[in-house]
């Protein structure tokens, strides 16, 4: 089985009795992944076609736009408490449905936020069932946050690639 070497920051928990726990807060994270700016954008894009402005730099004031959001949030006391886990550690190595992670058990289903070094770096809810010692499989992803993962392994992948070939 090929894996990837990635450096992202986990917190899971196995389900156990918290399922809809987990389940409710996977949830609040569809919310987020639409918000006015990114549809404003979408619009404009739709709309204008070929002749829309710079796409950096309008993803570039969109994150900027985002920031203030949250900032703002944090000033008003408005911060997003997340359901606390019991198990944080590194991913090491993935590719696609599948994350080596310590400390889970086979046929145990578990429930996780992936902290993603992505442009965007954001959270990403996930449950996924170990298949082996080391070794689990991502039963369940939201659509936006896995295009978003495995663009990020298959980046990954291919920096790999590239550092073989100049050795």
């Amino acid at each position: 089985m090929k894996l990837v070497r990635i450096a992202a920051k986990i917190s899971f928990e196995e389900i156990g009795e918290r399922l809809e726990e987990f389940e409710r807060e996977f949830e609040t994270f569809s919310e987020t992944s639409s918000n006015p700016v990114d549809d404003a954008i979408l619009k404009l894009k739709a709309k204008e076609g070929k002749n829309a402005p710079d796409e950096m730099t309008i993803m570039l004031l969109a994150e900027l736009h985002k920031k203030i959001d949250e900032l703002t949030k944090i000033v008003k006391g408005e911060i997003k408490e997340f359901v606390p886990l019991q198990n944080s550690t590194l991913l090491d190595f993935a590719w696609f449905d599948t994350i080596q992670i310590e400390g889970i058990e086979p046929g145990k289903k578990y429930y996780g936020r992936v902290d993603m070094p992505l442009f965007r770096q954001r959270l990403i809810p996930i449950f996924f069932e170990g298949v082996e010692p080391k070794i689990a499989k991502i039963t369940k992803i939201w659509p936006k946050d896995k295009v978003d993962f495995d663009g990020y392994l298959a980046s990954k992948d291919r920096e790999e690639i590239a550092r073989e070939k100049a050795l």
